[in-house]
């Protein structure tokens, strides 16, 4: 190895050497080699460990990094660090493959990926694991208590830094990732879209709180779902984290969806008046990939999600920023279905639904959650068919548990269209499938098919 350049700078040394024919910097004891077409190394003296912006542009487009010494994060400065992070967190979010075999010296395991992680935490560990990441140790010992009280079997690997769920997301036997949103060096809503597409993530918070428009984008993600802090002592914290585990990436589930599954060619439904939609976990990115392929509506839509209203009014204020050819209505108080819209629920209610002379009305009824849920979708479709609405067509999309699925069923016998999404597509396979095991459907669609459906009929 040959030394090009030496500088001492902050109480740090900055060296810029030659190895195998190729420049590359040794800041401090992080010595790093970067692939990218056009160019072998990069040559980059910073002043601060802060300059974040340089450091992604000299990992954008790259193929390959090759770790030739490091330094552990344990003993690390607070710069340091964070230094380290944001290079471990751009190899993961930008899929870099990382070359360990030409390493030299150093405490590296803390940033070496693709190999299993030597936490103290999981040594020995054999079985599958969920990570609980919090930086209060009372709420940890909290979530581990409850969930000893209701009986569960899952592997608990808890800490207090968000450091050691980077680590974790590479080990084999992860199998989940719940995390607080709000915490001082990492916040969840940073771990949740960097680390996502490794495995499925479970976020919480003490509230709803300006935070709900960042998390609505971090469920576009697909399997990815929210808990208040509260209801980790209701026994659905362990539905969702079961739902969770068993759920597919974004990148399988849209691998699902450019193929063609379920009826291709569905008989004719005509005098179609209004489209009723019930999902959950998972729900916010199918809905929009139905949605981005919609031109003007051929008639009204209403959908209904298991998230928070908080929730579901940033995602209808979303919705509307992003689509032209159709308005996006949030429903908190009665409403009739005038337009050719999509009117989305506020997750705070329980809704039914009611055919007038002026069309559908939407009623909107307070109350807790019905069987752990709300909206609970089983009773918004049971209204609907006992109204007698035959003109109506209902479909249930990606989520956990049963809900609606029994209502499906009955807008069927009513004579209404339904359908259920498709395996392949559906993050959480458990809605559709409570659904078409109990004959609900009349049809079996993936995202692609619905908007198509929902366009030949404009």
């Amino acid at each position: 190895m040959k030394k090009l350049a030496e500088v001492y700078q902050k109480g740090s040394y900055h060296s810029l050497v030659e190895w195998d024919g190729t420049q590359l910097l040794v800041y401090d004891s992080i010595w790093l080699l970067i692939d990218k077409p056009g160019q072998k190394g990069f040559s980059f003296l910073g002043k601060s460990f802060t300059d974040f912006t340089k450091i992604r542009s000299y990992f954008s487009g790259a193929s390959k990094v090759t770790l030739i010494g490091g330094g552990s994060l344990n003993d690390a400065t607070a710069d340091r660090r964070q230094f380290l992070v944001e290079i471990k967190m751009l190899i993961l979010e930008q899929e870099i493959e990382v070359d360990h075999s030409h390493f030299m010296r150093g405490d590296v395991y803390r940033i070496k990926l693709g190999e299993s992680v030597k936490l103290d935490v999981v040594k020995g560990v054999e079985s599958e694991f969920v990570t609980l990441v919090d930086d209060s140790r009372t709420f940890l010992k909290v979530f581990e208590t409850q969930l000893k009280a209701m009986n569960s079997q899952h592997n608990l690997v808890s800490s207090v830094s968000p450091f050691d769920a980077i680590e974790l997301s590479t080990h084999p036997k992860n199998s989940l990732l719940i995390t607080d949103i709000n915490m001082p060096e990492i916040s969840g809503l940073k771990l949740t879209k960097i680390l996502n597409q490794r495995l499925p993530i479970l976020m919480m918070s003490g509230e709803i709180t300006s935070d709900s428009p960042d998390v609505v984008s971090a469920m576009e993600c697909g399997r990815v779902d929210f808990v208040i802090k509260s209801d980790v002592k209701n026994s659905s914290i362990l539905d969702k984290i079961e739902a969770l585990k068993g759920s597919k990436s974004l990148r399988a589930v849209e691998q699902g969806n450019s193929g063609i599954s379920g009826k291709k060619n569905l008989k004719p439904v005509k005098n179609l008046e209004a489209m009723f939609i019930g999902t959950s976990t998972g729900g916010v990115q199918t809905l929009e990939a139905i949605l981005r392929e919609l031109g003007p509506l051929p008639f009204p839509v209403f959908v209904m999600i298991h998230m928070p209203g908080q929730f579901t009014r940033e995602f209808a204020k979303r919705l509307n920023s992003t689509y032209s050819a159709f308005e996006v209505i949030h429903v908190e108080r009665d409403t009739q279905m005038e337009k050719k819209a999509v009117y989305l629920g506020c997750g705070d209610n329980h809704f039914m639904i009611f055919e007038g002379e002026g069309g559908f009305k939407i009623k909107v009824v307070h109350g807790e959650k019905v069987k752990g849920f709300c909206p609970n979708i089983d009773f918004a479709f049971k209204s609907l068919a006992k109204n007698k609405c035959r003109r109506v067509g209902a479909g249930i999309l990606t989520g956990m548990g049963r809900d609606g699925a029994q209502g499906l069923l009955e807008i069927k016998d009513a004579g209404g269209f339904t359908y259920c999404q498709d395996e392949d597509t559906s993050v959480v396979y458990g809605m559709p499938k409570a659904a078409k095991e109990i004959g609900a459907q009349q049809a079996i669609l993936n995202p692609k098919q619905i908007a198509r459906w929902f366009n030949d009929r404009s």
